[in-house]
């Protein structure tokens, strides 16, 4: 080791140098991975945590929120009004074939980033008589219904679907009478 005339330690690139062996000598070996195992096992949880976390299911639920109790009240020869305080204004009404109330409750569940997949719904209709007094009280639930796709954005036809090349040949054969 050289000394500096000045002083009597050693220089600073020397100094460096010696810290940086001392701590590649601590850290070498068995110490480095006693070092490093703990870091790895606590990346490894927090990945697979985090990955699970994606995979729990979101629920949401959407429409009109009514209880057993609310839909016990409701009894036959109740009017409109009475049956608008017990459970609120309607989602729906319908006026074709009689009078009816419709409570829509859709129970909606998301996991990760598939779309969202309907696994329950509960429909409350309430039917009114010509008098506007509760007739009947009928409960629907997901079976009972049929999915409509209203917003698919096509419109199904009936005949032949052509390809691009189909359709520019097409009228190539046919003569136009004039």
């Amino acid at each position: 080791m050289v000394q500096s005339p000045a002083t009597d330690g050693p220089s600073t690139n020397e100094r460096q140098r010696m810290i940086g062996r001392r701590f590649m000598t601590a850290l070498s070996g068995q110490r480095l991975r006693n070092a490093i195992r703990p870091l790895i096992g606590a990346a490894a949880l927090s990945l697979s945590l985090s990955l699970l976390t994606g995979c729990v299911a979101q629920v949401s639920n959407h429409g009109h929120v009514f209880t057993q109790e609310e839909i016990a009240q409701i009894r036959k020869g109740m009017s409109k009004e009475q049956v608008k305080l017990i459970l609120g204004t309607p989602d729906t009404q319908s006026s074709l074939g009689g009078d009816a109330y419709y409570y829509i409750s859709s129970r909606h569940e998301t996991v990760g980033f598939m779309p969202p997949k309907v696994t329950d719904r509960k429909i409350l209709a309430i039917y009114f008589d010509e008098y506007n007094t509760t007739r009947r009280v009928a409960h629907y639930g997901l079976k009972d219904g049929k999915i409509v796709d209203i917003m698919s954005g096509t419109t199904p036809s009936h005949g032949q679907e052509l390809n691009f090349l189909q359709q520019m040949f097409s009228n190539l054969g046919k003569r136009v009478a004039m």
